[in-house]
């Protein structure tokens, strides 16, 4: 059966045929392995051999057929004929040059697995013959590699192989190896598909994927240092130290070999350590909740497949650890794998991925149209729980859903929801509570398809050291070993004109001119130039995990910056929110107002007090409720967690935030007056729409009648698309403020209760769970009331001016990358003397920059 699916699977196929679909890999040719009487490294040496031993041996023989040679066809020269004992010497040096040149067969095949499939394999086209398949990845992303082809154990017809910890599959309609589709890009239904996980097709799945860990092998010492001491410079060093152990430097020659040996062990050690490392950032097995056959189980992070249910808690207990008390859990939870969260909200830190030292806030996944497909790039990425973050807070609620005095409310709910959970349609209103109270997820990637298996994976099969096999250092050599031949043939002239002068010392001499081209402290030296400069980076708190790319650095041309946090700093000043009742005439004076000015006015407090106000306790009603209810923002352990942004506006206002609902600070007055905001829902913040809402309930003081609104937030030119009726002056406004360099949010709101308010909520619809996720963004975020723009200044970090300075002085092209707005962009690039010449801005016409003439205007202002 093997056969005959095999047979099938190549038939068809040609020389030119691409046996694989993967970006991971640049190359990939079948091979199989030669008969001993086929390889090109053992029946000729053997021949060869024998004839050495035939001609040391038996010397007569040769004398003898060389002497009647000699005498047939060139008598006058019979008498050169070698005697016996020479012919002897001879079979000895013969025997030498030959074993010397096995072992440089031998060791050809040993570096360059190419010549080794030349020598040792049949390259071939017929899958059903292969036995081993040569992958080359791409550039930088590790050495190639001869993987065996391995059959499935539980399907004799599947072929596989395990190159760089990912395993590659035959695709029988394809006939191409490709990755293990992993559940990444399929509808949202079928991620919210009801269908339980079984521990039966779990166990298929595990088969197929293999089990959630990370197999990094600790490798033996001597066999590191066997590949060190098997290395071409490394042997060319030995060379050179041999050469000079035959002249009259032997001692020098001995320090030296002393020297690369301890070298290469300290190399070695060093490797050892870093494996060390790698092998301790992996996540450890612990015990973790996992809904199967339609219950609840407790089981290993090592047993979870694609497509399995889990609790995701902060805290976790380990292997061995039988405690089921959440109070007694001390471990925080390393998240095991990629997980898409379904149900409940979750706080995670990415800073062990990403760098990102705020923790970010994950959303469930938007369940309210089944068919788009999932894009966990931009449009989903909200709702991805990397494998390799930190768990920071989790529950299985929202975050906004309930309190403690609706606690009855919810549990009713709970209960409602176990007695529909047979007849829901998807998982997630199926799904219960877990015992420890997680929020539930999907597992979508296991092992070393995770995000954290991709940064183990770029770490252990990077070009893990640093040599002189680079096209620029052998350009320098071969222009070296012009002059050493030039030398050498130099020295080789006059010696022979002296006759008193040794012939073996002076071809000693002319081969040791020629090997000094490459001397055999190079290699160290690149490598020790290398770990200095990686500890001068480290001492500045910069970490480099692909050593090769430090000798690059000196070709880098083009250096590109993030603006917010990098050439910004983090920390934001709420510069004011605009009025409303902004006049005609003021508007046209902001076209008169110069850069200087704004600024001076800006630290004086007085920054144009007739269309903004800058004392953010003072802000309209109606402004302050969306800045206090359209948000992100979280407590934990006292601590408010979130976007720096939304924290600075809050503050500024003299607002607290806890649970769920923000509150003026006693004394701090304000805009609101003594009402509280709190959040019932919220519409995530998305790159790709520009804005993000929530659904507030507003108190008045004494618990006086709540007012539901959605109160909405984002950029300018998209939250003026969804305004119910767009001031006249909301182009010119939030365009001169964002000319200054200012980050500028349009606020807008909309009733949802009372008169006039398109949809009837109330208070006791939000509390129902089922209710809220009926609700679609798209249906809300429409003829929005607007509240004003919040204007924000972003200081310059104190080194930015300089180092920009600095690398442009030293002839690199300096750019900046940002997501803000064009206008704003604009504005820092100048002030840090990024953009010296005009700038042109494109804009769409006709959106978000008025109409074509006004446009126009902009764009020769800047």
């Amino acid at each position: 059966r093997l056969r005959t699916v095999r047979e099938l699977m190549s038939s068809g196929a040609t020389t030119a045929q691409k046996w694989f679909s993967s970006s991971n890999i640049a190359s990939l040719r079948l091979y199989r392995e030669a008969s001993l009487l086929t390889r090109m490294d053992l029946i000729p040496f053997i021949v060869l051999y024998a004839f050495d031993a035939n001609v040391y041996f038996f010397p007569q023989i040769y004398k003898d057929f060389t002497q009647s040679m000699l005498e047939q066809y060139v008598p006058q020269y019979a008498h050169f004929n070698f005697q016996v004992y020479t012919w002897s010497l001879l079979g000895c040096w013969f025997a030498i040059s030959h074993a010397f040149c096995h072992v440089i067969v031998t060791l050809l095949e040993y570096w360059h697995l190419s010549i080794r499939c030349r020598i040792q394999y049949i390259a071939t086209d017929d899958i059903a013959r292969a036995t081993v398949a040569h992958v080359i990845p791409p550039a930088h992303c590790g050495e190639d590699a001869l993987c065996a082809l391995q059959t499935e154990a539980h399907d004799d017809s599947a072929l596989f192989f395990m190159f760089q910890q990912i395993k590659y599959s035959i695709d029988a309609l394809t006939q191409k190896f490709v990755e293990l589709d992993f559940p990444t890009n399929l509808a949202i239904a079928h991620y919210i598909d009801p269908t339980p996980m079984s521990n039966a097709s779990a166990e298929e799945l595990r088969l197929k994927y293999g089990a959630n860990e990370f197999n990094i092998p600790m490798p033996n010492f001597w066999e590191v240092f066997q590949e060190h001491a098997t290395a071409p410079f490394f042997l060319f060093q030995i060379l050179c130290v041999g050469l000079w152990c035959l002249d009259e430097y032997w001692m020098y020659s001995l320090f030296t070999l002393f020297m690369l040996v301890v070298f290469e062990m300290m190399m070695v050690k060093r490797r050892m350590g870093n494996m060390k490392m790698i092998r301790n950032m992996r996540t450890k097995p612990f015990l973790i909740y996992v809904h199967r056959d339609k219950r609840w189980q407790r089981m290993s992070t090592t047993e979870i497949v694609p497509g399995d249910i889990v609790s995701l808690v902060r805290c976790h207990a380990g292997m061995d650890d039988e405690i089921t008390n959440l109070k007694h859990m001390r471990d925080q939870t390393i998240v095991p794998c990629d997980v898409l969260l379904l149900t409940g909200t979750c706080v995670v830190d990415e800073a062990l991925l990403t760098g990102e030292s705020v923790p970010q806030i994950k959303e469930p996944l938007e369940v309210s149209n089944p068919s788009t497909l999932l894009d966990l790039k931009s449009l989903h990425k909200i709702s991805l729980i990397s494998g390799g973050t930190k768990i920071v807070t989790s529950s299985f609620e929202d975050a906004t859903s309930g309190d403690d005095t609706d606690a009855a409310a919810a549990a009713n709910e709970t209960a409602n929801s176990k007695k529909q959970s047979s007849s829901s349609k998807n998982i997630v209103d199926a799904i219960r509570c877990p015992p420890d109270n997680g929020a539930v997820g999907k597992v979508i990637t296991t092992g070393f398809h995770t995000s954290q298996g991709e940064l183990l994976r770029t770490i252990l099969f990077s070009t893990s050291r640093v040599s002189v096999n680079n096209p620029e250092a052998f350009v320098f050599i071969v222009i070296l070993l012009c002059f050493a031949m030039v030398a050498s043939g130099y020295v080789l002239y006059w010696g022979l004109q002296d006759e008193t002068r040794s012939h073996y010392k002076l071809a000693l001499n002319c081969i040791m001119i020629i090997t000094s081209v490459v001397p055999p402290e190079l290699p160290m030296e690149l490598s020790l130039a290398v770990n200095n400069s990686m500890l001068k980076l480290l001492k500045q708190k910069i970490f480099c995990t692909e050593a090769f790319r430090i000798p690059f650095a000196g070709a880098v041309e083009v250096c590109c910056f993030d603006k917010t946090g990098t050439l910004t700093s983090d920390s934001f000043q709420v510069v004011g929110c605009t009025k409303l009742n902004i006049d005609r005439q003021t508007t046209q004076r902001l076209h008169h107002r110069s850069v200087a000015n704004l600024r001076d006015s800006v630290d004086r407090d007085i920054m144009l007090t007739d269309i903004i106000t800058t004392n953010a306790k003072k802000f309209s009603a109606d402004s302050t409720f969306v800045i206090a209810g359209c948000h992100s923002l979280i407590q934990l352990e006292g601590k408010i967690i979130g976007d720096p942004l939304e924290k600075c506006a809050l503050q500024a206002m003299g607002w607290s935030f806890s649970g769920h609902t923000a509150s003026p600070i006693a004394g701090a007055g304000g805009g609101g007056g003594d009402s509280s905001v709190r959040i019932w829902h919220r519409f995530a913040f998305s790159s790709a729409l520009k804005r993000m809402s929530c659904i507030v309930s507003i108190t008045g003081s004494n618990n006086s009648k709540k007012m539901i609104r959605l109160v909405c937030k984002g950029a300018a030119e998209t939250i003026g698309q969804r305004l119910k009726s767009m001031p006249s002056n909301y182009n010119e406004v939030h365009s001169y403020f964002s000319k200054q360099g200012f980050r500028v949010l349009a606020l807008a709101w909309k009733p949802l209760s009372g008169a006039g308010a398109e949809h009837n909520v109330s208070v006791a619809r939000l509390k129902d769970k089922q209710f809220r996720k009926s609700l679609k963004r798209t249906a809300l975020e429409h003829d929005l009331i607007f509240a004003g723009f919040l204007v924000f200044a972003c200081p310059h970090k104190p080194d930015s001016l300089d180092t920009i300075i600095q690398l442009k002085a030293s002839s690199h092209a300096v750019m900046m990358i940002t997501g803000d707005h064009v206008l704003t962009a604009c504005a820092v690039a100048k002030d840090l003397q990024i953009a010296t010449k005009p700038i042109l801005t494109l804009q769409p016409y006709g959106g978000g920059g008025g109409d074509g003439s006004t446009t126009a205007a902009n764009n020769n202002n800047n």
